[in-house]
């Protein structure tokens, strides 16, 4: 029997390696653990120096170990160098469940190094000296990762795009030597091994430090968020997987070590510890102790309170590292896209590249003319989002107001949007939320309804419609105007009961050049010069690149029904070129 090591190559700290044989109704996996508390003292110099660093960090020029390099040398599993292990014997059936397991101490004297490229290379080769083997891992690996997923587990493995989900639910990239068979087969035996022996130390009433994972209480199922991540790999819309590490980051907590168990959600699993890796994690190293006095009948070195304490440390120092890691990637992300920002070029960049530059420009005050010309050009073919839209609003200074008339002017015309915006706008600024009011006179089926929108001691003009909804929002568009502090292009979506001005409704007056059609249609409606507008829209095209076409209809006094169509790559835009078609059908008299 040769065990493998599989790691990067080079590698010094080899904490495990593992075996896998077929047995009658599944595989039999041996996990092999390096022992590392027969060479690191409790107390020690080394352990005072483990205890320190927590666990070993890889930098891309460097390695700083938890151990001195020296120890870890000569504890390391080695080729072709006797090693004394804990042997951890995990028996699985067919459908990928643990069935049993069994601790003991072993001393392993022929192992086998490889990386997960030869791993590959060796299960297709029939000839190599550890197909077989392998070729059961990767079976045994696959049914252990399918019975975790039946379980409701969050694992994702997406190798071909070099995607998957770690042990805390986070979404992981994967280096590309990463990214084959051998990631899954290390991933899944290493998490059935750390499973079991919490599981072991629960029936030993052994105290260990286990690892807990909680998920915020309005958190999904952990099947249905891996759902969620598989759709947005599958896009490789980079928009789509920023929301979905976003939402993971959200409802996922950090995962803690502690004396009692609470559980792992994102693995789904009762009980779990870190056990595999002593060279590397100093909680490895303490559960190891206290595995090690368990098997040979002696007190544990570790009481309650002592894990407690332990905990405590490791669990702030890790938040530490991650609130540090946070603020140097954020600060990362803002000097690059303060540097894009002042560029003067935007076009090649994809969405969430472009609102990151456009959210890091509008908070420094970084305007330009070619920024303004790329958020209209953008606005204009419907590819401007409504965060960025409110990232342009949140900007100070007269630089700005153009870009937010034109904007606002923008939602105008499609204002069923407002509300959304208005949402996004508010909660980023740390405004109280909109509170709508709203009228209602007349009798059915010729009611009217007057909505107006307020929010923290600013109002919009009070806005009719046929509808709750339809005042409410074009209340919302006159309350953004309001905010933004520019003109209102906001209007009613009904018709004036008293008298029509003096003009001929079969000659309205030319429309001015730069005035929005859209608007310009609303207005003739709400001085009764039209009545009853009304719009379809179609789609065609691909997804990528859709084609849409407007049609815009309005009964005109003396003339019946005139309709007009307009095509663009946006509904926006196909909304405002079928409105200018038929302003020109109404000024015409045709």
């Amino acid at each position: 029997m040769t065990p493998v090591m599989i790691d990067r190559q080079g590698s010094l700290d080899r904490d495990d390696a593992l075996h896998v044989t077929r047995s009658h109704d599944g595989w039999t996996v041996t996990v092999h653990i390096a022992n590392v508390p027969a060479g690191v003292t409790p107390g020690g110099t080394a352990d005072i120096e483990a205890r320190r660093h927590g666990h070993t960090r890889y930098g891309a020029t460097a390695t700083r170990h938890m151990l001195p390099p020296a120890l870890v040398r000569r504890l390391t599993l080695a080729e072709r160098t006797p090693r004394a292990s804990i042997a951890l014997t995990l028996q699985v059936a067919g459908d990928g469940s643990v069935t049993g397991y069994d601790l003991a101490r072993r001393r392993v004297t022929n192992l086998a190094a490889m990386t997960h490229e030869e791993v590959a290379a060796a299960l297709n080769d029939p000839q190599h000296a550890h197909h077989e083997m392998l070729t059961h891992a990767a079976q045994c690996a696959h049914a252990l990762h399918d019975h975790r997923r039946t379980a409701g587990a969050l694992a994702v493995y997406d190798l071909v795009r070099g995607w998957a989900t770690d042990e805390d639910g986070q979404l992981v990239r994967l280096d590309q030597p990463d990214r084959n068979i051998a990631y899954i087969i290390v991933q899944e035996c290493m998490i059935a091994a750390n499973s079991a022996v919490a599981a072991w130390a629960v029936q030993q009433d052994l105290p260990i430090l286990f690892r807990n994972h909680m998920a915020a209480t309005a958190a999904p199922t952990a099947a249905d968020l891996a759902t969620d991540i598989h759709a947005a790999i599958a896009s490789q819309a980079p928009g789509q997987l920023d929301a979905a590490r976003q939402r993971l980051a959200l409802v996922m907590r950090a995962a803690t070590y502690g004396p009692t168990v609470r559980g792992h959600y994102a693995l789904t699993l009762p009980a779990y510890t870190h056990v595999t890796s002593p060279l590397r994690r100093y909680a490895d190293l303490i559960t190891l102790r206290q595995v090690l006095a368990a098997l040979d009948g002696d007190s544990p070195p570790y009481r309650i309170t002592d894990l407690e304490v332990l905990a405590a440390e490791l669990n702030a120092a890790a938040a530490e590292e991650r609130a540090r890691k946070s603020a140097a990637l954020k600060e990362r992300a803002h000097r690059a896209a303060r540097a894009t920002a002042t560029a003067g070029t935007f076009s090649h960049l994809p969405p969430a590249r472009f609102s990151a530059v456009l959210k890091r420009a509008t908070a420094e005050g970084l305007f330009s003319a070619p920024l303004d010309a790329e958020v209209r050009r953008r606005a204009e073919s419907g590819a401007l989002a409504l965060a960025d839209i409110a990232h342009v609003l949140a900007a100070r200074g007269d630089t700005w107001r153009p870009l937010h008339q034109a904007l606002i002017e923008r939602v105008a015309a499609e204002p069923h949007t407002a509300p959304s915006l208005l949402s996004i706008h508010t909660v980023s600024r740390g405004m109280p939320a909109v509170a709508f009011t709203c009228e209602v006179t007349g009798q059915s089926p010729k009611e009217v309804f007057t909505a107006r929108a307020s929010c923290g001691g600013v109002s919009g003009a009070p806005r009719r419609a046929a509808s709750k909804k339809a005042a409410q929002h074009r209340a919302g568009v006159s309350l953004l105007a309001a905010l933004a502090a520019v003109d209102d292009p906001s209007t009613d979506a009904i018709a004036e009961t008293r008298s029509a001005p003096s003009m001929s409704p079969s000659a309205p007056p030319p429309v001015v050049a730069g005035q929005h059609p859209v608007s310009v249609l609303n207005e003739y409606q709400q001085r009764g010069r039209v009545s009853t507008v009304r719009w379809d829209m179609d789609r065609a095209g691909p997804p990528h690149n859709p084609t849409f076409t407007a049609w815009a209809h309005a009964e005109v006094p003396g003339r019946g029904e005139l309709r007009a169509s307009g095509e663009a790559a946006s509904k926006v835009a196909a909304r405002e070129r079928a409105a200018g078609a038929l302003l020109r059908l109404i000024g015409n008299g045709a």
